[in-house]
């Protein structure tokens, strides 16, 4: 019942999601791919989109992924009919919540799908791998390493790591964090800046304004 566009993306909801989470996602993709506007006709051209849905609910409400239940979001792949993400764990008037958000986090996933392998983006492939083993190794991303001892697979938490840190690149506002701001990536990991740069935007940019209130 609900219909923007952005960047190239459509982003829908159903009556359960406020206007203010609608608004909340199109301008949180349209700074993170403000840096490229080249990828924008790609996102186009595979009709990428964007399914909110209900702050208290799950993807299963959406007929995409009826037989899902995840409760974040879930990224679009190359066949796939949509991406997916919560409505309410967004930062918009009447829901202040900094600590993450699950449009720019599937974004990432979706661009990786989308548009990197459609364009053969050599240079992501090599460099997020080394980046992630590395950060593996030295023990600075401890929550793959958790993961992949529970028996994950290298490849997911690679993904994971692009995602992750793709949204502490943009939101930038874990100062306590080694890789929380975008400040903190440039001088603890200048390689990894020097990636996140290449595909995301730099300007100064505030997530969630002070004057957003809960």
């Amino acid at each position: 019942t609900k219909y923007t566009t952005v960047s190239g993306v459509i982003i829908v909801s159903g009556p359960g999601v406020s206007d203010e989470a609608v608004l909340a996602a199109r301008r949180s993709l349209e700074y993170q791919l403000s840096a490229r506007p080249k990828f924008h006709q790609i996102l186009q051209d595979n009709n990428v989109r964007v399914s909110l849905f209900s702050p208290n609910g799950n993807t299963s409400e959406l007929p995409e992924f009826k037989d899902t239940a995840e409760e974040g979001g879930l990224a679009m792949m190359s066949v796939g009919a949509t991406m997916a993400a919560n409505a309410g764990w967004q930062c918009f008037e009447g829901n202040r919540d900094e600590h993450g958000d699950p449009v720019i986090h599937e974004m990432a996933h979706t661009l990786n799908h989308i548009v990197f392998e459609s364009i053969n983006e050599l240079y992501f492939y090599e460099n997020i791998y080394k980046l992630a083993e590395e950060a593996l190794e030295s023990g600075d991303w401890e929550e793959g390493a958790q993961s992949i001892a529970e028996g994950g697979s290298l490849n997911h938490m690679i993904g994971e790591f692009f995602a992750m840190n793709t949204e502490n690149f943009i939101i930038s506002n874990r100062s306590d964090d080694k890789y929380g701001t975008r400040e903190n990536i440039k001088k603890y990991n200048p390689a990894m800046y020097e990636l996140y740069a290449r595909y995301y935007p730099t300007e100064p940019w505030s997530y969630c304004n002070d004057d957003v209130k809960n």
